[in-house]
C-alpha cells in the first residue's frame, strides 16, 4: 500500500501482480510522502520499504462570471449586480478597471461599483474584474467581463415663437431652447443665422426683406452624441413706403418754374438725388 505522512492510506492493486498503482490526489500544500512496502510470504523476504516525497504548491483555480453584462446607455439609470463563482468555492469580490476613462469632464471613471451594484457614469468600455483571493492551497485568480455603455441621445427643441417682422420696423428676437437628454443635463447650444438677419449676443435682428433662418445646433462629448440641428425660419416682409409731392403753386403761369420735391418713408428726397430716386411724369391737360 501507499501511505502519506498526512494519515491518507490508500491500497494499491492486488497483491498477487507484481505491479501496483494508483492516482493521488494532493489536498493541500505542504509535503506528501508516499512508502511503499511488501511484507513477504513463505518465498520471499520482506522488500526494503522505500519512500517518495513530493512538494505540494498552490494549485491553480478559477473564475466565471455566472451573470451576463447589460447593454446600458449612459443616463439612462441601468445598474447591475454582478455574480461569479469560484472553481475552489472561495468568495469573489470584484471590482472595475479605473485605467478605462471617459475623455471629458477630468477623466471621470465610465463606470463605478458600490455594495456590488455596478453604476454607470460615462461613455465607453467598462471593464468590471473578478477576483479570488489566494489562499493556502490555491493561488489568486481573476476573471473580466467587458461591455460598451453607449452614448446618451439628446433632443433640441425651439421653445419661442417665431415672429413676423417686417423690415425696418425695428423688431428684434430673442430665440430660446431646451435641451433635453437621458442624463437630464443639459449642454451649451450654438445658435447662428443664415438670410435676412444677422445675430449678436442671442438677439437676431433683420436686415432686409426675405427669408431668415435660426439654427440650433449641439455637438455632443463623449457622454452624449451630438443633436440633430433644428431650424426656425423667419419670413421678414417688405417695408411699405408713400411718396408725398411738395405743394403745387398757385397761379402758376407759362413760364413760370416749380421745383417739384417729393418725400418718400418721411424723409424729403429731391429728384435725381443720389440717395433715392423717385420716379414721375408730367401730364398736361388743355
Amino acid at each position: 500500500f501507499f501511505s502519506s505522512r498526512r494519515r491518507h492510506t490508500r491500497y494499491i492493486g492486488d497483491w498477487s501482480s507484481d505491479v501496483c498503482s494508483s492516482d493521488l490526489t494532493f489536498t493541500s500544500v505542504g509535503t506528501c510522502t508516499v512508502t511503499a512496502s511488501q511484507a513477504g510470504n513463505t518465498n520471499y523476504a520482506a522488500a526494503q520499504v522505500v519512500t517518495q516525497s513530493i512538494k505540494v504548491t498552490p494549485g491553480n483555480q478559477s473564475v466565471s462570471f455566472t451573470s451576463s453584462a447589460p447593454s446600458p446607455t449612459y443616463g439612462d439609470g441601468t445598474t447591475y449586480t454582478p455574480t461569479a463563482t469560484s472553481a475552489t468555492g472561495d468568495p469573489v469580490t470584484f471590482s472595475v478597471d479605473l485605467t478605462n476613462t471617459s475623455v471629458d469632464e477630468s477623466s471621470a471613471p465610465i463606470c463605478s461599483i458600490a455594495s456590488g451594484q455596478v453604476s454607470f457614469t460615462g461613455a465607453g468600455t467598462c471593464v468590471l474584474i473578478a477576483s479570488v483571493a489566494a489562499s493556502t492551497n490555491y493561488q489568486a485568480a481573476s476573471a473580466t467581463q467587458t461591455f460598451t455603455v453607449a452614448a446618451a441621445s439628446q433632443t433640441i427643441t425651439f421653445t419661442s415663437s417665431a415672429p413676423s417682422p417686417t423690415y425696418g420696423d425695428g423688431t428684434t428676437y430673442t430665440p430660446t431652447i431646451s435641451v433635453t437628454s437621458l442624463k437630464g443635463k443639459s449642454l451649451n447650444v450654438s445658435l447662428s443665422v443664415t438670410g435676412a438677419c444677422s445675430m449678436s449676443a442671442g438677439v437676431v435682428s433683420f436686415t432686409g426683406a426675405g427669408t431668415c433662418t435660426v439654427t440650433a445646433s449641439q455637438p455632443g462629448n463623449s457622454k452624449v452624441k451630438a443633436a440633430t440641428s433644428v431650424s426656425q425660419t423667419i419670413t421678414v416682409g417688405q417695408a411699405s413706403q408713400s411718396i408725398t409731392l411738395s405743394s403745387a403753386p398757385s397761379g402758376a403761369k407759362v413760364g413760370d418754374t416749380y421745383a417739384v420735391s417729393a418725400t418718400a418713408d418721411r424723409k424729403s428726397t429731391r429728384l435725381n438725388s443720389s440717395h433715392r430716386c423717385i420716379s414721375y411724369a408730367v401730364f398736361c391737360l388743355k
